[in-house]
Formats: structure tokens, C-alpha cells, sequence
């Protein structure tokens, strides 16, 4: 293999293809980034067998081939050097790599233990638009889990009916939801959150989707995300978010927004933010045995009878970010249920469990 590409442009390739490794692989190979030149393109793919990302970029291509080198090595080298050209060239178990005047030398990994890229047997295919299904999963994925013990509260849960995209998140405290009408066939599947967040940091334009019962790919030009999907599926959200609901407060978001920030100030790490519903206003309240105790007024659109409502304070101003638009709506029917958020329309729901309250 001998090519010559752009530094900028083999730094951006870089930066999408070797965010699906991961830092102590348990194979050593799975460190590193396969390079394959062909046909005057450079395509660099790295997997950790749940998420395979592959990038490419346009290369002057002298003599065709592939590589598998450390990840993390080759990009902090290619980041070091200077812009302009740079050369690549397989030579006996190394990679050269060289721009200007420097030169470096690393050793290769076997390439015949990379692994193949998963392959999709008959799936389904269609395509969406990138920035719309960006949005969509911007509004769900903070809600998502990271606790790998977990694995299903891990994902973002994809259904389409009728030509609507729904996405579901949840980490058993809270749960979003958002949607939107895409026109596509009807599918239901559970994409890890992380595999998610890579194609809406990667992609632009139509976004060409292929799922089949283990797998899902994503696709646009010069960048490929394919991961295996999760088994199960989380809380029922139409059942939770169709259950009736005594209180309906509308509210202005960024004021309470504000509110329960200043307050989170003064509140007990892992301690409540009080929600105290009263006629046409809410009191915000934090306290904590060490700094003191925080107190807010914010007025309501319509009048809820007494209700005090505890929640964590990252959980709360979570919902009221994500909702979007000027105002909210709180339903509620006591201090132990949980409280749906919900923008000005119906595009968004976010679900959020309390906290008790001590007296």
C-alpha cells in the first residue's frame, strides 16, 4: 500500500473511524484501525465488535493494499503533523508515515485477525433525512443509561407505524420520547445509544438505513455505523405516558429552567429540588445542612391545587432542556407518581420519577 492524502481531511477520517475502539481492548488488534487504499480512495474502518465505524476520504492511491495499525498511535501522529500532504506506505510489518520532514515507522497488527465487517442479510432498507433524525435523537439520547449491567436501558428504542418514527430512551428513572412523521416502513428495534449518537455526530444530507433482526447500518457519504441491536425492550412508554393525570400546570421553561439551576446550588449532592404548587405559582426549593437553603417563585399559567413534588435536580432541568419552545406543561396527580413534561406540542414527552420528600 502507497497513497498520499490531505492531513486535515485523514485527522476528520481519523477522529469518526477510531471512536468505535476502546482503550484496553480485550484482543490487541481491536486497537487498531484497518486502512485499505483503492480505486484513488483511503477507507479507514475500526470496530469493537458491538459498533464498526468506517470513514473514507478521496487518496492518490500508487500501489493498493490495506494495513491494521494502533489506533490511537497513528492518530496522535497525524494530529502532531503539520497540514499539507501526507504519505502512507506499507513496508514489511510497518506503516511509514511521513509529511514534510518527518518521518515515522509503526509496527503493524495482523490484518488477517481484524475482524470483517458485519454483513446484513436481506434487511430492510430505507432512508431518512440526517438532520431530522439528529434532532429526534438529540431530545432522547442524554436520557439513555450508561450501566452496561443494564444492557437494555443502554439503547434508543426505533418504532415506526403508519410512517411515524418514534424514539424511546429511558434509564428507569426517567423516560423521553420524540417523533416525527418520516414516511417509512414499519420496523421496531433497539440501536444502542452509543452507535446513535455516532451517526448523528457524523453524518449530513439523506441518511440510508439497512436493519435486520441483530443488525442496523447507517450510511451517507464517505461514513458507514453499523452495530448490533439489543434484545428486549424497556418500559411500555404509551401505556406509562397514556395514564391519567389529575394536575396540568403550563409553565414559562426558561424561567423554571433558571429556577431549579440557582437552586440545585444549595441542594445535598443526590438531594432534592422541590417542586410546591399553589394556586398561580410554584415555589422552588433547595436545602442542604451545609450551605444553606434556596427559595424561587415562578408564576403559572393556570392555578393547581397544593402539591409538593421532589425531584433530582439534573433529572428535572434535563426534561425542561430537551422540551424546547417557551412554555411547558407539568401533568401530575401526586407526590409519588411520576410527572410528564411536555413541550408545546406532542412531539415530546419526558417522563420523570420523584423523589421523596422529608419534611
Amino acid at each position: 500500500m502507497k497513497l498520499a492524502c490531505d492531513r486535515d481531511e485523514l485527522v476528520e477520517a481519523l477522529g469518526r473511524a477510531c471512536r468505535a475502539t476502546t482503550a484496553r481492548p480485550a484482543v490487541r488488534v481491536l486497537g487498531g484501525v484497518h486502512l485499505t487504499a483503492s480505486a484513488g480512495e483511503l477507507t479507514l474502518t475500526a470496530t469493537d465488535l458491538e459498533l464498526t465505524v468506517s470513514s473514507s476520504l478521496a487518496a492518490s492511491v500508487q500501489d493498493e493494499g490495506s494495513a491494521v495499525v494502533p489506533a490511537r498511535a497513528l492518530t496522535a501522529i497525524v494530529q502532531a503533523l503539520d497540514g499539507g500532504a501526507v504519505e502512507l506506505a506499507s513496508e514489511d510489518a510497518t506503516l511509514a508515515v511521513r509529511a514534510g520532514d518527518s518521518d515515522f515507522r509503526l509496527n503493524t497488527l495482523p490484518a488477517d485477525d481484524f475482524p470483517e465487517p458485519p454483513a446484513l442479510r436481506e434487511p430492510t432498507r430505507f432512508e431518512v433525512d440526517a438532520a431530522l433524525l439528529a434532532e429526534l435523537a438529540g431530545r432522547v439520547l442524554r436520557v439513555a443509561s450508561t450501566d452496561l449491567s443494564r444492557p437494555v436501558y443502554t439503547g434508543v428504542r426505533l418504532t415506526a407505524a403508519g410512517g411515524l418514527l418514534t424514539l424511546v430512551a429511558t434509564d428507569g428513572y426517567r423516560l423521553a420520547t420524540a417523533r416525527a412523521e418520516l414516511g417509512i416502513p414499519d420496523i421496531d428495534v433497539l440501536v444502542p445509544a452509543r452507535a446513535l449518537a455516532e451517526v448523528v455526530r457524523l453524518v449530513a444530507g439523506r441518511l440510508a438505513v439497512e436493519l435486520t433482526q441483530n443488525l442496523v447500518r447507517f450510511a451517507a457519504a464517505g461514513c458507514t455505523v453499523t452495530a448490533r441491536t439489543l434484545d428486549g425492550r424497556p418500559q411500555d412508554h404509551e401505556r406509562i405516558l397514556a395514564a391519567p393525570y389529575e394536575h396540568r400546570a403550563g409553565v414559562p421553561r426558561v424561567t423554571l429552567l433558571r429556577a431549579v439551576d440557582r437552586a440545585a446550588l444549595v441542594a445535598e449532592r443526590g438531594g432534592a429540588v422541590e417542586l410546591a404548587f399553589g394556586e398561580s405559582e410554584v415555589r422552588v426549593r433547595a436545602r442542604s445542612a451545609d450551605l444553606g437553603e434556596a427559595h424561587e417563585r415562578v408564576s403559572l399559567t393556570a392555578d393547581v391545587p397544593p402539591l409538593r413534588i421532589g425531584f433530582n435536580a439534573r433529572y428535572l432541568r434535563d426534561g425542561l432542556d430537551l422540551a424546547g419552545g417557551d412554555e411547558v406543561w407539568l401533568e401530575m396527580s401526586d407526590a409519588l407518581r411520576p410527572v410528564v413534561i411536555h413541550g408545546a406540542s406532542n412531539e415530546f414527552a419526558y417522563l420523570v420519577a420523584p423523589l421523596r420528600l422529608r419534611d
